[in-house]
């Protein structure tokens, strides 16, 4: 694949990884819940995931209209999105998250919200929620999941396994410790206003 992949442009070979990766992904869902993810919606997955992608690693401004999603997207069928924020309570001596989980429909299956009796800084407190996201996704038995929130810093420790010493780095130690019980887990980074049900809670 690698060879294939190195034969072509940028963006055919990030279209064609991403694809891979997708077919992969869908496999998984086949083999850990027998449910067959229709072709065109592995297309309109791929091009929307690319289309964020892109838009996040733009190295220019970029158009409103080639910033890829407006509006919050569910996760290929079969799949369960948790959108999760944290929020900074009495100057920050204690803290509030919320988590919501949907599916593919947007259907919503699990609200959560609840208070935190410690302290730390923004990062902490969305670190705790996307620990509270991920426990209720094993919880429950959902076995392919995307855990979604808008604290980039945080969403980019998660993905390039960054642990640390620090309160943060502990917390994200627990929560890639789960990440095993998934088949696949997914961390994206969205903004504040495709966060907005999980904002509210928090």
């Amino acid at each position: 694949m690698a060879l294939v992949s190195a034969s072509m442009e940028a963006k055919e070979s990030n279209r064609f990884l991403c694809i891979c990766w997708t077919l992969w992904w869908c496999k998984n869902i086949k083999i850990m819940s027998s449910k067959c993810i229709n072709p065109e919606e592995v297309i309109s997955f791929v091009e929307r995931y690319l289309n964020a992608f892109l838009a996040q690693n733009a190295d220019t401004a970029i158009s409103p209209a080639q910033q890829g999603a407006t509006s919050w997207e569910g996760p290929l069928v079969g799949s369960i999105k948790l959108n999760f924020d944290g929020t900074l309570l009495d100057g920050g001596s204690t803290m509030r998250i919320g988590v919501v989980a949907r599916n593919e429909k947007g259907e919503c299956l699990v609200l959560r919200t609840k208070r935190v009796n410690k302290r730390g800084n923004g990062e902490f407190a969305e670190a705790l929620a996307a620990w509270e996201a991920i426990q209720l996704a094993a919880c429950h038995g959902w076995t392919s999941v995307i855990i979604e929130g808008d604290c980039a810093v945080l969403v980019n420790k998660l993905r390039v396994v960054n642990r640390g010493l620090s309160p943060v780095g502990t917390i994200i130690l627990d929560i890639l410790r789960l990440v095993d019980c998934f088949a696949p887990c997914q961390f994206t980074c969205v903004k504040r206003n495709l966060n907005s049900v999980a904002h509210c809670l928090a």
